[in-house]
C-alpha cells in the first residue's frame, strides 16, 4: 500500500519532532541517562512509533549527530 503525500508529510513531522525531543533529552541527561520513554512522551507518540523510525537508542542518537558531523 503506497504512502499518500499526507502520510509522508506526517511521517516527516513525526520524525522531526522525535529528533527535537531526543536532542533535548540527550542534552539534559546525557546519552546513558536519556530515556526513550521520556522522548516518546514528550513527542506525544508511542514507543512503537519511535521504533518505526529508529532501530534503537544508538540509531536515534546517530541520526542527531550525523548531520552536524
Amino acid at each position: 500500500m503506497p504512502h499518500t503525500q499526507e502520510t509522508q508529510t506526517e511521517n516527516k513531522e513525526t520524525r522531526k519532532n522525535l529528533l527535537e525531543c531526543a536532542r533535548k533529552e540527550f542534552l539534559g541527561k546525557g546519552y546513558m541517562k536519556a530515556s526513550l520513554r521520556n522522548i516518546c512522551k514528550d513527542a506525544g507518540v508511542t514507543t512503537g512509533a519511535l521504533y518505526f523510525f529508529f532501530k534503537d537508542k544508538e540509531d536515534l542518537f546517530g541520526a542527531l549527530v550525523e548531520e552536524p558531523l
